[in-house]
């Protein structure tokens, strides 16, 4: 007699329903998609959206580095403390980069 766990049999289930619950949702949102304007007015949307995203981003990350500057100016942090942030904020911009370029190459 073999054993079988709750969460192996739920899982078993599911991997079993996965190709009928994909066919599901790809049937109930494909008119959705294709009645406003299919793969153009999409990659539209995800450019503007990313273009507010990186404004947005560049703004925090602006105000984040003169907030540091100025509490190194009076001396209530010290300045190596800006050199990190510097670098904190350099990979954060080299990360959105990086993703631009990855998602060029692969993603569409």
């Amino acid at each position: 007699m073999v054993v079988v766990s709750n969460q192996i049999l739920i899982g078993f289930l599911l991997m079993k329903n996965q190709k009928f619950i994909i066919a599901l949702f790809l049937a109930a949102f494909s008119p959705l998609v294709i009645a406003s304007g299919g793969l153009d007015a999409g990659t539209d949307a995800i450019s503007e959206i990313t273009g507010w995203l990186y404004i947005i981003i560049g703004v925090i990350s602006s105000g984040y580095l003169i907030y540091n500057f100025g509490m190194a100016y009076f001396d209530k942090i010290p300045w190596n403390d800006v050199l990190i942030a510097l670098a904190k904020v350099a990979a954060g911009g080299g990360s959105l980069v990086a993703a631009t370029w990855a998602w060029s190459i692969w993603g569409s």
